[in-house]
């Protein structure tokens, strides 16, 4: 699964991360180490709502579904976007 972090900004370009899932004690998806970052390492759903909310926040991924389940989200998420 692809999926990248972007984060616009009207004064300077947008800034783009490559999230990767990372794995719980169990081998499940526990939400996604964020490469290379300064805002965060790990991207849970919280933290992903607060920066769509706050910062207008989106991930690109081409599995919307898969992505949603690894953050606890509904897979119907504004903020998650298909790639095209």
């Amino acid at each position: 699964m692809k999926a990248t972090l972007v984060i616009p900004a009207s004064h300077a370009p947008t800034r783009r991360y490559r999230l990767l899932p990372r794995s719980g004690p169990r081998g499940s998806a526990r939400g996604f180490r964020v490469s290379p970052s300064t805002i965060c390492r790990i991207l849970n759903g919280l933290r992903f709502q607060d920066l769509r909310d706050v910062l207008g926040a989106r991930i690109e991924t081409d599995d919307v579904e898969a992505a949603a389940a690894i953050l606890h989200l509904a897979s119907d998420d504004p903020g998650l976007v298909p790639l095209a």
